[in-house]
């Protein structure tokens, strides 16, 4: 009888992580330059407020959010939202599509392989499909914004994703590029899930080991690092830190991601430095797999 460590598919796995630890020694750093010019970008550009959006006739102007700041939603109003728990679990997702409307910014500044382009909008697909089926499930969804102010077609993008948003709460954070939560909403945010009595908190977005590190390392401290988990599945990576090579080895044979390998690459601290005492939970697997 062969042994189950030397099965095929485990040996791919095993050769992809062991590459990926080589791969990850060339990953590139950010450029203090493209973030100034990335901000430079937005001030031509415009920006839009995010807003409450009439909540009687759930329509909203262009570049107004149709979903509720967690700042303007008070005690008495938190035993709403309980119904929207998935069995217990609500879902954080940061600084969605910013790649497509930030980060790509900064990209048309510097080379990208197609390769890598191409993921990253797989891993944007991947984000807006889990968000769009949620919100009409109509579970609990937290959204943190990337800074306070945002392109409007930004905010329409996001309306197109949160069906009617009720049940939709959005936080900002203090900058576009770091996912760090003012000292109020870190305090509102575990209030907020306390008293509608959350028992898990399931963290998405991007990117890995950089601005969702930010708001996972939060949670981890406020609620505890039983209750906070990373699902690979609805996480992006950042193009910096992604390579062709790295690409190749995080897709299956049939063009889909590979998941556990995937996992490996965050387990690992390949995306960045990510926190030791991480979480990871497979949406398809209710188990936690501890870093």
């Amino acid at each position: 009888m062969v042994s189950a460590i030397f099965k095929p598919a485990r040996l791919k796995t095993g050769i992809k992580i062991a590459l990926l630890s080589i791969d990850m020694r060339y990953r590139q750093k950010h450029n203090l330059f493209l973030l100034v010019m990335f901000g430079l970008l937005l001030v031509l550009n415009g920006c839009a407020t995010t807003g409450s959006y009439n909540e009687k006739t759930g329509t909203s102007e262009p570049g107004v959010l149709k979903a509720k700041y967690l700042r303007d939603i008070t005690q008495g109003e938190y035993f709403h939202y309980s119904q929207y728990l998935d069995d217990g679990t609500a879902y954080v997702i940061v600084h969605p599509g910013y790649y497509q409307f930030f980060h790509r910014k900064m990209q048309r500044l510097k080379d990208e392989s197609p390769l890598v382009h191409k993921y990253m909008l797989t891993q944007l697909r991947e984000e807006k499909s889990f968000i769009q089926r949620l919100s009409k499930e109509r579970k609990l969804i937290v959204l943190v914004l990337p800074g306070k102010k945002h392109p409007r077609e930004y905010i329409d993008y996001l309306n197109r994703s949160i069906s009617e948003g009720e049940s939709i709460v959005y936080l900002k954070s203090i900058k576009t590029n770091s996912g760090k939560l003012s000292s109020v909403d870190r305090q509102k945010l575990k209030e907020f899930f306390e008293k509608i009595g959350v028992g898990q908190v399931i963290v998405g977005g991007g990117y890995v080991g950089r601005c969702q590190e930010k708001v996972y390392t939060t949670l981890l401290k406020e609620l505890g690092e039983d209750r906070v988990a990373i699902a690979p599945e609805i996480s992006s990576i950042s193009p910096n830190d992604l390579s062709d090579a790295t690409v190749k080895m995080f897709t299956s044979a049939d063009g889909t991601p590979d998941f556990r390998v995937i996992s490996a690459f965050i387990r690992n601290g390949g995306a960045k430095t990510l926190n030791k005492r991480a979480n990871i939970r497979n949406l398809n697997n209710k188990t936690n797999q501890q870093l």
